[in-house]
């Protein structure tokens, strides 16, 4: 049977890489030949032993996009699935991308996902929890402005990719040459990298039945929600200046002057 290498990068968030690892033994054993950890932080990381291989190496450059390729180069099984520290998975999670990787061979596969039930109930006691639900931050389905057909199509043909849980051929991945490793934050990395699969016509796909939950607990207060956007911005400029200049933002005078003084 054909099974899975699960890359995780993590940057000093053990308590909730943790609790992932323990999801995917929980819940998807079987199907998971390994679990391959990407320490990018500065805290150590270990874990102790369990059913399925849990191999921990540290990050030789720095970011996600680098992480995720060194992720790629230890993996030993042809599919791999890259899968963030702060995401949950459900029961048969990795028995469906399987299924989906035997019938499209030059296909990548995202996930459906939504803020735990748990989570979300926190979050409505708070103003900024509350600004979340009410722009759609809570759930791909509500980043994508709530489609009415979202799960009349099993497998949605996308445009782009979130690296959160992405399923690929390591074979495909390799011929693409993986993320740019220029990429210093997360944030950008994955328009760069569907920019790349779009122009290899590789098709993307998001499963809308298969369900995973992100539990970014530790960003659902203003200050680290905008921490974020922060390095996403600055990663959309490293792009930028790479030669990607289609993702580069022209405001008008009045407004970049305002942009500028805040």
């Amino acid at each position: 049977m054909e099974k899975v290498s699960v890359i995780i990068p993590t940057k000093n968030r053990n308590e909730m890489l943790f609790e992932c690892i323990s999801s995917l033994v929980e819940t998807n054993q079987k199907q998971i030949a390994e679990i391959i950890v990407i320490n990018d932080g500065d805290k150590r990381v270990d874990f102790e032993s369990t059913s399925i291989p849990v191999l921990i190496f540290k990050n030789k450059l720095s970011g996600v996009a680098s992480a995720r390729n060194l992720g790629a180069e230890k993996a030993n099984s042809e599919i791999i699935l890259f899968f963030d520290d702060d995401m949950i998975p459900t029961e048969g999670m990795v028995q469906r991308i399987i299924n989906f990787h035997a019938q499209h061979q030059r296909s990548v596969l995202n996930l459906d996902w939504i803020y735990p039930l748990e989570l979300t109930q926190e979050i409505k006691n708070n103003g900024f929890g509350r600004y979340l639900i009410n722009y759609g931050f809570t759930s791909l389905k509500g980043l994508h402005n709530n489609p009415s057909d979202w799960n009349d199509i099993r497998y949605r043909k996308m445009n782009a990719v979130t690296s959160q849980n992405l399923s690929i051929r390591k074979s495909l991945f390799t011929e693409l040459g993986g993320y740019d490793d220029r990429m210093p934050f997360a944030g950008f990395e994955d328009a760069v990298f569907s920019k790349n699969l779009v122009n290899a016509g590789v098709d993307i796909y998001l499963d809308t039945v298969a369900l995973t939950y992100h539990n970014e607990r530790d960003r659902i207060e203003l200050k680290p929600w905008l921490d974020r956007k922060v390095r996403g911005s600055f990663t959309r400029r490293i792009a930028v200046q790479n030669g990607f200049g289609e993702f580069n933002i022209n405001y008008g005078t009045f407004k970049g002057l305002l942009l500028n003084v805040l």
